[in-house]
């Protein structure tokens, strides 16, 4: 074979990993970081750590390292340690150790929205592999707290959503010189559902996926990450698989279908204090419930809808004065008995969203 047809082998780069050598640890995990650019020589990132950290949180390392010495006379050394090679890229094992070494950094990657969430997603694959349930656990509650399970969490978390929106919205106006001509952003501070429900299938966490599927139920298909011009909440429309879809326009019309229902039940089983309330209170208590079943087309945000109906009549029972009912509307106690059902129903929606949404 002439020598220029014999395969080139480069030597191979090896770059210790900031902030992951530690001059005190007592092995060195090697991974594959590409190839340097000019030369084209294969990279490796080292990180020089600690067994006892590993073996604490890794049955996987554990077992390894549990071999002792026999290990160490079989392992190839690197400055009097033993290096083990990963079959994983660097990117994956630094995210892994920082889940070791500095858990704190990795909060904001929980926040829900999509590219934080894809490292999430990086995060957790490694954590199941080298089998650190108990660093999963840990790390999971600070998921799930944006997809709440009970209708007060829900509503603190719009809340919380509709102002760091709006101020954003804000700063953005206040930095523009033409508002006539300005173009909304991308809001990319919300957390994005179809991320997380495909997050919540890969990993078998399954109290997040109704939630996420009725987020995403009352989301515009056109306010998509990847439109500049997007004005309301995004999602990554185009990541959402095929039945996934269908479970998400299928469990929104029944929702909103068992929504009506409700809605048409209270308009028509009017309470008898009600009844024997003013003259017209009766006609009026039917005639909200009536009205609260005319959601604007392209509206699918049950819960908010209703809500504005519940704090609507709670703020005119509060009001406590008679004018109301001069105005045409019901008198003050009729209006906390709507206040009461609205927000009855409200309760009874949102109980329904794990049956509809799977």
């Amino acid at each position: 074979m002439d020598a220029k047809d014999e395969p080139e082998h480069r030597p191979v780069i090896r770059k210790p990993a900031t902030g992951y050598w530690f001059e005190d640890g007592n092995v060195v995990l090697s991974a594959d970081f590409g190839s340097a650019k000019k030369k084209g020589s294969p990279t490796e990132l080292l990180f020089r750590v600690h067994k006892s950290q590993l073996s604490n949180h890794s049955k996987i390392f554990n077992d390894m390292f549990g071999l002792g010495d026999g290990m160490e006379q079989s392992s190839e050394m690197f400055q009097g340690v033993p290096l083990v090679h990963l079959h994983d890229s660097a990117l994956d094992v630094k995210i892994m150790l920082a889940a070791i070494y500095y858990p704190l950094t990795l909060i904001s990657i929980f926040d829900g929205n999509a590219k934080p969430l894809a490292k999430a997603i990086m995060l957790f694959r490694m954590l199941k592999k080298y089998d650190m349930t108990e660093l999963m656990a840990e790390f999971i509650p600070h998921l799930t707290a944006k997809w709440p399970n009970s209708l007060s969490g829900w509503d603190r978390r719009e809340d919380h959503i509709d102002m760091v929106i709006e101020d954003a919205q804000r700063d953005e106006m206040d930095a523009t010189q033409e508002p006539e001509v300005y173009v909304p952003k991308t809001i990319t501070i919300t957390p994005d559902p179809v991320a997380a429900i495909l997050f919540a299938r890969y990993f078998d966490l399954k109290g997040i996926i109704p939630v996420a599927f009725y987020d995403l139920s009352r989301l515009d298909i056109e306010d998509d990450f990847d439109d500049p011009h997007c004005s309301g909440r995004p999602a990554q429309w185009s990541a959402l698989p095929g039945l996934n879809y269908r479970s998400l326009l299928r469990g929104r019309e029944r929702l909103i279908d068992q929504a009506r229902g409700m809605l048409r039940m209270h308009s028509q089983k009017v309470p008898n204090h009600v009844k024997a309330c003013m003259p017209g209170c009766a006609a009026r208590y039917s005639e909200a419930f009536v009205l609260a079943m005319r959601l604007e087309e392209g509206n699918y945000d049950i819960l908010r809808h209703l809500r504005h109906f519940a704090s609507r009549y709670g703020g005119l029972a509060q009001d406590g004065t008679s004018h109301i009912y001069m105005q045409g509307g019901p008198c003050p106690s009729c209006c906390r008995e709507l206040e009461r059902g609205f927000k009855e129903v409200r309760e009874a929606i949102w109980n329904k969203i794990p049956s509809v949404f799977r």
